[in-house]
């Protein structure tokens, strides 16, 4: 095993050589995306992963310590955790399966009582296994005086703080669309020069359930330090909001390339509303003017249902009910704006929606489609869906190691003479953009 950061320069060394022959350009085009990736773990329930973290620790313990396990524990526990859980053998009846979990709640809890007693050997409380022993327990059972009581699934903690599984207590579960996953996932950022070859610059391995759009600011943060960072960086709407392409664009002068999402206020949900576009915003003065001339009564900020910071606008109630175009505007009960809470990142995303209507961005934005490409030769080539190893920091080893081998071989094959597929295009539609001039003439 290398040592932690020899990965990344041997990535890095590789870069260089790359840059040395003039295939990086200094602001250049980029695009990023991410793929889901399997942990090298047994998928478990919430009954097998409560019975397997009691049965790891016990084996833990056993290699340790163990003299003490064996004057400490219960009789019952030889067979109750000798072999693997599994739940083609647990019970169907679901009284039975909470009986069963709060059975082996009772064990741990009385595991973890005996461990934290006695004092000769003050280490036994900082093993890994321990620790996550009482993590689970906290995340499964409810506490009680004397009791462990099994909770609803409702009363689970996000998925974010959920642990899966006492093997890789960083693998998260996470669900995009119709996929369904313990794991984490793995963005690539690649360049897409037409007259270079197309080389990962970055790659980031994160949990599962951090969205696409948190970890650009870290990204840009590493590709300026390279001295890499794009002109233009194209990716999927997942990695953009305002915020993005606000921060992108004022500390480091990038601008990012990708669909955001519509405008869902209460404006764009019956036709003939005023929009957001039609009110005039003085930031510095904190007022807002209707399309009908009247001036805002209160500029403040609240959080909004997803707990970030918004701006909220009212006007007042009395001048708006005998307003001639109230009608047009906001429901007579709200008379209220809600906004993005700076000018920077509102103006960012106006300006987002009105460009992305464009021919020249969709255009653009095609160029994006290129890293699906890569996605799939990690996959399929490096078997990138699959962590060969437990925990993110081998993950991270794994995710470089494929990076790397990629970016040799399009380096070998630009020196061939090989140059980058374009987009299959199939038959049908080769004939029908033939006929195009035809049918025009």
């Amino acid at each position: 095993m290398l040592a932690h950061g020899a990965e990344r320069r041997l990535f890095d060394r590789l870069l260089d050589l790359c840059r040395g022959r003039g295939w990086l350009k200094t602001r250049g085009k980029q695009r990023t995306d991410s793929t889901h990736v399997l942990a090298a773990i047994r998928t478990l329930r919430r009954l097998e992963c409560v019975g397997e973290t009691m049965r790891h620790t016990l084996n833990v313990l056993s290699q340790v310590a163990p003299t003490w396990l064996l004057e400490h524990m219960d009789p019952q526990w030889a067979q109750r955790y000798e072999k693997r859980f599994s739940d083609f053998r647990l019970p169907k009846d679901e009284k039975k399966r909470v009986e069963l979990a709060e059975t082996i709640g009772a064990d741990g809890r009385q595991l973890l009582e005996m461990v934290y007693a006695q004092s000769h050997m003050p280490w036994f409380g900082e093993l890994d296994a321990i620790e996550t022993l009482r993590r689970v327990w906290l995340q499964h059972f409810h506490a009680h005086e004397d009791q462990t009581p099994w909770r609803a699934d409702k009363e689970l903690p996000p998925s974010a703080l959920l642990i899966t599984s006492p093997y890789d207590v960083e693998a998260r579960y996470s669900r995009k669309k119709s996929t369904a996953w313990n794991g984490y996932k793995v963005h690539f950022t690649e360049t897409c020069e037409a007259d270079a070859p197309h080389l990962i610059v970055e790659v980031t391995s994160t949990s599962a359930t951090r969205a696409d759009g948190d970890i650009i600011g870290e990204l840009h943060s590493r590709l300026d330090e390279q001295q890499l960072l794009p002109d233009q960086h194209l990716m999927d709407m997942g990695y953009v909001d305002a915020e993005v392409l606000a921060e992108s664009h004022r500390r480091y002068h990038v601008d990012i390339v990708g669909p955001v999402m519509p405008d869902t206020s209460w404006a764009s949900k019956e036709a003939g509303r005023f929009d957001q576009s039609q009110f005039l915003l003085d930031w510095q003065a904190k007022q807002a003017v209707c399309p009908a001339g009247h001036t805002s009564r209160d500029w403040g900020h609240i959080p909004d249902r997803h707990g970030k910071p918004s701006l909220r606008v009212r006007f007042p109630l009395s001048r708006c009910r005998c307003c001639p175009l109230h009608d047009q505007c906001t429901p007579v009960a709200a008379k209220v704006l809600i906004l993005r809470p700076d000018e920077a990142s509102y103006t960012a995303l106006r300006e987002a929606r009105q460009r992305q209507e464009t021919k020249a961005f969709r255009t653009l934005y095609a160029t994006r489609a290129g890293i699906e490409g890569t996605v799939a030769q990690a996959v399929r080539t490096c078997e990138m869906r699959q962590a060969r190893y437990l925990g993110s920091k081998k993950l991270r080893l794994q995710a470089f190691f494929t990076a790397t081998a990629m970016n040799v071989l399009r380096a070998i094959e630009w020196q061939k003479g090989q140059r980058p597929a374009s987009t299959p295009v199939s038959r049908f539609a080769k004939l029908v953009a033939s006929a195009k001039p035809a049918v025009a003439a």
